[in-house]
């Protein structure tokens, strides 16, 4: 059995992201569930595994596998590595004290 890396990095990123999500903007007294250190790390790790999952998917397109199922996870990784990389920056900016 081949071990698909993107695959998996695209799965548990896309949970990350709906528990980011979950716990960080749609939470009831406009507070969020987790702590912000807490948000800050998933975020960042998420980034991190689906930037992984992107080049590794990449490269295997640029290398002639060029099967679409490749290249919808080239993209999902791509596409979760910059919201997680945005959602990040967005906590990190609203969490400074003026």
């Amino acid at each position: 059995m081949k071990f698909n890396i993107p695959g998996v990095a695209a799965a548990i990123g896309l949970l990350l992201f709906l528990l980011l999500a979950r716990t960080s903007l749609f939470s009831n007294g406009g507070e969020p569930t987790l702590p912000l250190l807490t948000l800050l790390f998933i975020s960042e790790f998420g980034f991190l595994l689906t930037g992984i999952g992107g080049f590794i998917s990449a490269k295997r397109v640029i290398g002639g596998d060029r099967k679409p199922a490749a290249l919808l996870l080239t993209l999902a990784c791509g596409v979760l590595s910059v919201a997680f990389l945005a959602f990040g920056l967005t906590l990190w900016q609203s969490s400074k004290i003026s």
